[in-house]
């Protein structure tokens, strides 16, 4: 095959065996990949053929470019003309992530069970699905991007099919065989040419579906945007894609995710949704998302609704919601805007769970080989059922190639494995019963917009904080950096100079605090007479903010008196709680960091040993104009114990 469009396709029919899952031609093409029989085969009738068929396509695409749209087989399944799918939840009987799904086709209800997805990124995905209502019995497809040598991709697609019904016979042939497949043939370049374009987000605009209302109030809505001094260039992209973008964006909308897209700054685009948003274009929307498949579980439009103590039916787990990691912010188009239907076209694809990178289901003694490709960093193997993990580092200087782990019924080996970023995994079923194993990132993705990151920020503080949680509601918001701020000799300025011009300086120098603290993306919580109370999802921003305070505010005088701040900052866990309307926020982190600003001179900080032992504080620190002095110190309201703090002063004052 010579160009992109060039394609092959075939289809025949043939009688096998129900435990050769592939013939041998592509058996030995894909040694690797194995879709694993179980007992509610054994039902299906062995008097009819097995029809098979096949799209290959030369692209022009790597697979490593091609399969986070390619593995996309929600997106996929809706391109090629598939229905809608619904999951029934009874599944106390399925194990190993099977789930038990069902469409509508002609109005007649067509039940499967569905065994676990495998891939292998970014080679091959794969599915089995066996029929117990419908003219057909069992439905196999899988997916190869084999790289070419000279660049490329060559992409097989095979889909195996066997009737249930003698309707079968003719269902088959024209549904899959005619239908499915000569669709197939269109999709998979139109996703290379998207690739090429860059343009895998949305693969495919769709005609302007706006109402005649909805298009006035988005002509009104953009308006007021424009007036509050957003871009216009990114105006007009929110604008497209409010107008042409396809349901399954509409209907989940991740900010993070939307300007890496549009190649815009992250937090400039946030706050064009949080404002959006108020002028009634989006609504929010809260996802508690599972800890072990990182899929949502449950979804709110207000946090307050959210249940802290929640269960996912795949993982059969139950856990309590972490809002540092487990619940998402994104945003849904207004239905006053636009209509997006919420549909699911598949449940369990590799982009369901992207940070999945393989997933294999052994049955009982057997043995596989798989080698995926790896990004850097620290994974994890783990099976459902099975305690624990085993945890993998990925160094290409000190990993290793390859390498066996069997699993037995003792669990995971206790070491951390090193290996490469494209080894030979042998993985060894030795539990007495079919396993799924899973390789998957430890890493969250950064494009997620977690709850305790999101009731930091200054201007979602600003515009929805009584919409969040129910009056006096507590909820733990993970880990955050906590700065007090005091103005030094405050009540000998109103003696000296007079009530009204103190009162003027303790103003602006309210006003300069908190332009600091949202300059370095931190949310000024509350004033407290000539004091202040922010927030930092990053330490070293707090110091930033602080040392920017120090020399702000010290040449701002009156009547040459330069205006001193004391500087306490701690990093730890925290409660947030919706009192009188606002976040504000509660626990041993803020009472630390108030005890620390206490201790602070003026024109220096106190940080904790926790702060200090930050990483990017740690390498900053060196580089920066402060002296650091070590000593440890009982706090008021702590007892007799003993912290260790650090006395921040500028090198200019030492010497």
């Amino acid at each position: 095959m010579q160009r992109s469009d060039e394609i092959r396709r075939f289809g025949r029919a043939r009688m096998g065996s129900p435990f050769q899952p592939f013939d041998k031609e592509m058996e030995s093409k894909s040694p690797t990949f194995f879709v694993s029989s179980s007992g509610f085969y054994h039902s299906l009738s062995m008097s009819y053929p097995e029809f098979h068929y096949t799209v290959a396509c030369r692209l022009h695409s790597a697979p490593e470019e091609l399969w986070p749209i390619v593995s996309d087989t929600n997106r996929f399944n809706f391109d090629t003309g598939l229905s809608s799918v619904e999951e029934l939840r009874d599944m106390s009987t399925l194990t190993n992530a099977r789930r038990r799904l069902k469409i509508e086709f002609l109005r007649i209800p067509i039940i499967w069970e569905e065994q676990p997805f495998e891939w292998v990124q970014p080679y091959r995905f794969g599915v089995r699905r066996v029929f117990k209502t419908g003219p057909v019995g069992e439905v196999r497809v899988l997916a190869q991007l084999q790289p070419g040598a000279s660049g490329g991709t060559t992409l097989t697609y095979d889909v195996w099919a066997r009737p249930r019904l003698a309707l079968g016979l003719i269902s088959i042939p024209m549904v899959i065989g005619f239908t499915s497949m000569r669709r197939v043939r269109k999709v998979f370049p139109s996703y290379d040419e998207l690739v090429r374009q860059g343009k895998g987000l949305m693969p495919e605009a769709v005609r302007e579906r706006l109402s005649g209302n909805g298009v006035r109030r988005l002509q009104t809505a953009l308006k007021a945007l424009q007036d509050q001094s957003f871009s216009g260039e990114l105006l007009e992209r929110l604008r497209d894609l409010i107008a042409t973008g396809d349901d399954f964006t509409l209907s989940r909308i991740r900010p993070y995710v939307m300007a890496d897209f549009w190649e815009v700054d992250r937090r400039e685009t946030l706050n064009l949704f949080f404002a959006a948003t108020r002028s009634g274009l989006f609504e929010l929307r809260w996802d508690i998302l599972c800890p072990a498949c990182r899929n949502s579980v449950q979804s709110f439009s207000t946090l307050s609704d959210a249940k802290p103590e929640t269960h996912c039916d795949t993982c059969q787990i139950d856990f309590r919601a972490n809002f540092d990691a487990y619940v998402e912010l994104s945003f849904r188009i207004s239905p006053s805007i636009r209509t997006v239907r919420d549909t699911v076209y598949c449940v369990g694809g590799p982009q369901v769970t992207p940070h999945i990178v393989a997933q294999q289901l052994l049955p009982e003694g057997d043995e596989r080989t798989i080698s995926p490709l790896l990004e850097p960093g620290r994974y994890r193997l783990r099976s459902p059922g099975v305690p624990g993990s085993l945890p993998l580092l990925v160094d290409e200087q000190t990993g290793r190639q390859a390498i066996a782990i069997p699993l037995g019924p003792a669990g995971w080996p206790p070491e951390e494995l090193p290996i490469t970023t494209h080894p030979e995994l042998q993985f060894r079923n030795e539990r007495g019963e079919e396993t799924l194993f899973v390789l998957e990132r430890t890493a969250w993705t950064d494009q997620a917009l977690t709850a305790a990151e999101v009731t930091a920020m200054p201007m979602f503080r600003d515009l929805f904080s009584r919409e969040v949680l129910r009056p006096n509601e507590q909820i733990s918001v993970g880990t955050l950096t906590v700065m007090f701020t005091d103005l030094c000799r405050s009540t000998a300025l109103y003696h000296e100079i007079g009530d009204a011009p103190a009162f003027g300086i303790v103003m602006d120098h309210l006003e300069i605090m908190k332009g600091l603290v949202a300059k370095h993306d931190g949310a000024f919580v509350k004033a407290m007479g000539d004091g202040t109370l922010s927030v930092f999802r990053n330490p070293l921003n707090a110091l930033r903010a602080a040392e920017e305070a120090h020399s702000t505010l010290g040449v701002r005088d009156s009547e040459n008196r330069p205006l001193m701040v004391k500087v306490g900052i701690h990093t730890g866990p925290c409660i947030i709680i919706n009192q009188n309307d606002r976040l504000d926020y509660f626990g041993s982190t803020v009472n630390i960091a108030a005890r620390l600003e206490s201790l602070s001179h003026g024109n220096d900080m106190v940080i904790s040993s926790q702060v200090y032992a930050d990483p990017e504080v740690f390498d900053w620190l060196p580089l920066a104009p402060w002296t650091l002095h070590h000593t440890e110190t009982m706090l008021k309201g702590f007892g007799e114990k003993s912290f260790p703090v650090l006395r921040l002063t500028h090198r200019s004052i030492d010497s």
